[in-house]
């Protein structure tokens, strides 16, 4: 039976085939990492705009269908654009681990990203 767990779109070959007892794992993470890192940096949902699940799953299962890279932005570090196609290699052995390797191309653009203030404002409060 077939019954991979997991959100389709950010899902991991491996995962899809379940073959492997053990198909979840950290790499199976930094998969679902680059579809998100796509996400964040072209403003799009991974496969758009492919609508059919068992045409997602089947494509991807066998390393057919991969993230469109060139639908990021224009602005988009080459740095990221290759960790992006690194993190959704189809084979999950070729995938960087999250740390060290992710985290140092992530450290070199902390200038680009804005620091999150913590709001000094209360919460609304439901009474």
């Amino acid at each position: 039976q077939f019954h991979p767990t997991g959100s389709l779109l950010w899902m991991a070959p491996e995962v899809i085939q379940q073959k492997d007892p053990n198909c979840y794992s950290t790499s199976s993470d930094v998969y679902a990492y680059g579809c998100v890192l796509f996400e964040m940096f072209s403003g799009k949902l991974p496969h758009a705009p492919i609508n059919n699940k068992e045409q997602i799953m089947w494509l991807v299962g066998k390393g057919r269908l991969k993230i469109k890279v060139d639908e990021c932005r224009d602005d988009t570090p080459e740095a990221i654009i290759d960790l992006m196609r690194q993190c959704t290699d189809y084979n999950r052995e070729l995938r960087p681990d999250f740390a060290p390797e992710i985290d140092d191309v992530l450290s070199k653009f902390e200038f680009i990203f804005p620091r999150v203030q913590r709001s000094q404002s209360e919460p609304c409060l439901i009474r």
